[in-house]
């Protein structure tokens, strides 16, 4: 059984949620700050994300999923699934750097490695 973890904060506010591993796709979860998204002081913030983004999200149905783990959080391991599911489609908080950037335009706020020298093949299979 897979544990997940607070990953927002140093003080891992977050308390740990057991979830099985998916059998579809990817197994294994990132680590989803579940008391964030669902806490309802964090909702203008979450919501400025979400347009930023633009994406649509129903975060009244993601509040309603959290309340009914809240009242019987051992009972139901499809509701918690739903749950996690649920937030994992939601987008990754933006940058505070990039907020800041009053013009409007990308910036880059870490380059990790070096960039790759372009090539004049566009195909990767084509050109080995």
């Amino acid at each position: 059984m897979l544990i997940l973890r607070s990953f927002f904060g140093a003080a891992n506010l977050g308390r740990l949620i057991p979830v099985r591993r998916f059998t579809k796709g990817s197994s294994r979860l990132f680590d989803l700050d579940i008391e964030f998204y669902c806490n309802p002081q964090n909702r203008h913030v979450i919501e400025e994300n979400l347009n930023r983004r633009g994406y649509e999200a129903d975060l009244d149905q993601l509040s309603k999923l959290w309340d009914e783990l809240k009242v019987k959080p051992e009972s139901n391991e499809r509701l918690r699934l739903d749950l996690l599911r649920a937030v994992a489609r939601l987008p990754n908080a933006t940058h505070p750097d990039v907020l800041a950037n009053a013009t409007g335009n990308p910036v880059t706020v870490e380059t990790v490695g070096e960039k790759p020298a372009s090539t004049s093949c566009r195909d990767a299979l084509k050109c080995s």
